[in-house]
C-alpha cells in the first residue's frame, strides 16, 4: 500500500477521536457540475461528546 494511501486510511479511521469529526466515504465523487472528487468526507453535525459540533 502506497503511503500517501496508509495515511489517509490511518487519518479517516481515527477522525471523530483526532478532529471531532465523523468519518463518512472515502473517495467521494463530487458529481459532474463540480468535478472532482474528496479524499476523506467528514461531518461535524451530531458528533456530540465535544466534538467540533459543540465547539462553534
Amino acid at each position: 500500500m502506497p503511503v500517501e494511501r496508509e495515511l489517509q486510511t490511518l487519518i479517516e479511521r481515527n477522525m471523530e477521536a483526532m478532529l471531532g469529526v465523523r468519518f463518512l466515504a472515502s473517495e467521494f465523487t463530487m458529481g459532474e457540475r463540480h468535478g472532482g472528487r474528496m479524499d476523506s468526507l467528514p461531518t461535524c453535525g451530531g458528533v456530540g461528546r465535544g466534538g467540533a459540533a459543540r465547539r462553534r
